[in-house]
Protein backbone atom coordinates (compact mmCIF):
# COMPACT_ATOMS: atom_id res chain seq x y z
CA UNK A 1 0.00 0.00 0.00
CA UNK A 2 0.71 3.34 -0.35
CA UNK A 3 -0.37 6.08 2.25
CA UNK A 4 -0.16 9.83 2.74
CA UNK A 5 -0.29 11.72 6.33
CA UNK A 6 -0.60 15.39 7.03
CA UNK A 7 2.82 16.60 9.46
CA UNK A 8 0.30 15.49 12.30
CA UNK A 9 -0.42 12.13 11.28
CA UNK A 10 -3.62 12.30 10.62
CA UNK A 11 -4.03 9.93 7.45
CA UNK A 12 -5.37 11.79 4.32
CA UNK A 13 -5.11 8.79 1.50
CA UNK A 14 -4.44 5.43 1.45
CA UNK A 15 -3.69 3.40 -2.03
CA UNK A 16 -3.03 -0.27 -2.67
CA UNK A 17 -2.29 -2.22 -5.98
CA UNK A 18 -2.80 -5.80 -5.83
CA UNK A 19 -2.26 -8.94 -8.37
CA UNK A 20 -2.85 -12.85 -8.15
CA UNK A 21 0.74 -13.07 -7.31
CA UNK A 22 2.59 -11.00 -5.27
CA UNK A 23 3.35 -6.78 -5.10
CA UNK A 24 6.28 -4.88 -3.16
CA UNK A 25 6.24 -1.55 -2.89
CA UNK A 26 9.91 -0.33 -3.24
CA UNK A 27 10.45 3.04 -2.50
CA UNK A 28 8.74 6.68 -2.42
CA UNK A 29 9.30 10.01 -3.71
CA UNK A 30 7.03 13.28 -3.91
CA UNK A 31 7.77 15.97 -6.28
CA UNK A 32 7.56 20.32 -5.34
CA UNK A 33 3.66 19.43 -6.29
CA UNK A 34 3.10 16.54 -3.91
CA UNK A 35 3.12 14.26 -6.65
CA UNK A 36 4.11 10.85 -5.36
CA UNK A 37 6.28 8.22 -7.58
CA UNK A 38 6.25 4.73 -6.02
CA UNK A 39 7.81 2.11 -7.55
CA UNK A 40 6.97 -1.44 -7.15
CA UNK A 41 8.15 -5.38 -8.09
CA UNK A 42 5.86 -7.62 -8.43
CA UNK A 43 4.73 -11.58 -9.72
CA UNK A 44 1.62 -12.20 -11.32
CA UNK A 45 -0.57 -12.29 -14.34
CA UNK A 46 -1.77 -8.90 -13.47
CA UNK A 47 -1.76 -6.00 -11.83
CA UNK A 48 -4.37 -3.43 -10.60
CA UNK A 49 -5.52 -0.29 -8.40
CA UNK A 50 -8.80 -1.52 -9.21
CA UNK A 51 -9.63 0.99 -11.66
CA UNK A 52 -6.82 0.17 -14.12
CA UNK A 53 -5.43 -3.55 -14.88
CA UNK A 54 -2.41 -4.38 -16.68
CA UNK A 55 -2.05 -8.15 -18.20
CA UNK A 56 1.65 -9.95 -17.85
CA UNK A 57 2.56 -13.19 -18.46
CA UNK A 58 3.69 -14.06 -15.58
CA UNK A 59 6.31 -16.14 -15.36
CA UNK A 60 9.00 -13.59 -13.96
CA UNK A 61 9.27 -10.60 -11.50
CA UNK A 62 8.07 -7.41 -13.42
CA UNK A 63 8.84 -3.63 -11.94
CA UNK A 64 6.37 -0.61 -12.31
CA UNK A 65 6.64 3.17 -11.63
CA UNK A 66 2.97 4.56 -10.80
CA UNK A 67 2.62 8.43 -10.99
CA UNK A 68 -0.47 9.30 -7.63
CA UNK A 69 -1.91 12.96 -7.68
CA UNK A 70 -1.82 14.76 -4.33
CA UNK A 71 -4.97 13.28 -3.64
CA UNK A 72 -3.78 9.62 -4.09
CA UNK A 73 -5.15 9.07 -8.03
CA UNK A 74 -3.24 7.33 -10.45
CA UNK A 75 -1.72 9.77 -12.69
CA UNK A 76 0.28 7.31 -15.15
CA UNK A 77 1.94 3.63 -14.82
CA UNK A 78 4.75 2.43 -16.87
CA UNK A 79 5.81 -1.12 -16.74
CA UNK A 80 8.97 -2.77 -17.49
CA UNK A 81 8.77 -5.55 -20.92
CA UNK A 82 10.77 -7.67 -23.10
CA UNK A 83 11.97 -11.14 -23.10
CA UNK A 84 13.37 -10.26 -19.60
CA UNK A 85 13.60 -13.12 -16.62
CA UNK A 86 13.15 -10.40 -14.27
CA UNK A 87 13.60 -6.90 -13.41
CA UNK A 88 13.23 -5.08 -10.21
CA UNK A 89 13.13 -1.12 -9.39
CA UNK A 90 14.90 -0.71 -6.96
CA UNK A 91 15.04 3.35 -5.75
CA UNK A 92 13.14 6.66 -7.56
CA UNK A 93 13.81 10.32 -6.93
CA UNK A 94 13.12 13.78 -8.71
CA UNK A 95 15.46 15.86 -9.83
CA UNK A 96 15.36 19.96 -9.92
CA UNK A 97 13.08 20.08 -12.77
CA UNK A 98 10.41 17.60 -11.26
CA UNK A 99 11.76 14.52 -13.89
CA UNK A 100 11.52 11.05 -12.65
CA UNK A 101 14.81 8.99 -12.05
CA UNK A 102 14.04 5.24 -11.60
CA UNK A 103 17.19 2.93 -10.67
CA UNK A 104 16.98 -1.16 -11.05
CA UNK A 105 18.25 -4.23 -12.62
CA UNK A 106 17.06 -7.02 -15.34
CA UNK A 107 17.99 -10.62 -16.24
CA UNK A 108 17.58 -11.47 -19.58
CA UNK A 109 18.51 -10.16 -23.20
CA UNK A 110 16.88 -6.94 -23.17
CA UNK A 111 14.37 -5.00 -21.51
CA UNK A 112 12.11 -2.52 -22.80
CA UNK A 113 11.33 0.74 -20.86
CA UNK A 114 8.20 2.32 -21.99
CA UNK A 115 9.16 2.16 -25.45
CA UNK A 116 13.11 2.24 -25.20
CA UNK A 117 14.75 -1.02 -25.63
CA UNK A 118 18.12 -1.26 -23.66
CA UNK A 119 20.31 -4.45 -24.62
CA UNK A 120 21.90 -6.28 -22.23
CA UNK A 121 26.01 -7.90 -22.49
CA UNK A 122 24.92 -11.22 -21.62
CA UNK A 123 21.02 -12.73 -20.62
CA UNK A 124 22.69 -15.13 -17.99
CA UNK A 125 23.45 -12.13 -15.22
CA UNK A 126 21.79 -9.27 -13.40
CA UNK A 127 22.75 -5.85 -15.52
CA UNK A 128 21.66 -2.38 -14.21
CA UNK A 129 19.16 -0.22 -15.86
CA UNK A 130 18.25 3.75 -15.34
CA UNK A 131 15.75 5.87 -16.80
CA UNK A 132 14.35 9.24 -16.51
CA UNK A 133 10.45 10.33 -17.03
CA UNK A 134 9.47 14.06 -17.16
CA UNK A 135 6.71 14.60 -15.02
CA UNK A 136 4.09 13.55 -17.82
CA UNK A 137 5.46 9.81 -18.08
CA UNK A 138 7.63 10.02 -21.20
CA UNK A 139 10.68 8.71 -21.21
CA UNK A 140 13.62 10.99 -21.68
CA UNK A 141 16.80 8.43 -21.03
CA UNK A 142 17.10 4.62 -20.94
CA UNK A 143 20.47 3.03 -20.19
CA UNK A 144 21.80 -0.33 -19.31
CA UNK A 145 25.16 -0.98 -17.73
CA UNK A 146 27.06 -4.43 -16.61
CA UNK A 147 30.01 -5.93 -15.39
CA UNK A 148 31.54 -9.59 -15.94
CA UNK A 149 29.38 -9.85 -12.51
CA UNK A 150 26.06 -8.97 -11.07
CA UNK A 151 25.73 -5.24 -11.90
CA UNK A 152 22.37 -4.02 -10.06
CA UNK A 153 21.28 -0.78 -9.31
CA UNK A 154 20.31 -0.48 -5.47
CA UNK A 155 19.86 3.18 -4.78
CA UNK A 156 20.23 7.00 -6.54
CA UNK A 157 20.92 10.29 -5.45
CA UNK A 158 20.93 13.67 -7.48
CA UNK A 159 23.35 16.63 -6.81
CA UNK A 160 22.44 20.31 -7.11
CA UNK A 161 23.13 20.25 -11.06
CA UNK A 162 21.55 16.93 -10.88
CA UNK A 163 24.13 14.91 -11.94
CA UNK A 164 23.07 11.09 -10.91
CA UNK A 165 25.51 8.92 -8.28
CA UNK A 166 24.35 5.15 -8.40
CA UNK A 167 25.24 2.32 -6.29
Amino acid sequence: FVARFDSAGNPLWLRSMWSDGYNLPTCITVDDNQNSYVVYKFYGTYLTDGIDTTFYSGNSISSVLVKYDRNGIVDWRRETTGPIQSSWAYDVCIDSKNNVCVVGGYIGSYIVLNQDTVYANTSSTWEMYVEKYDSLGNVLQSRGFWTDNVCMGNCIALDSADNMFIT
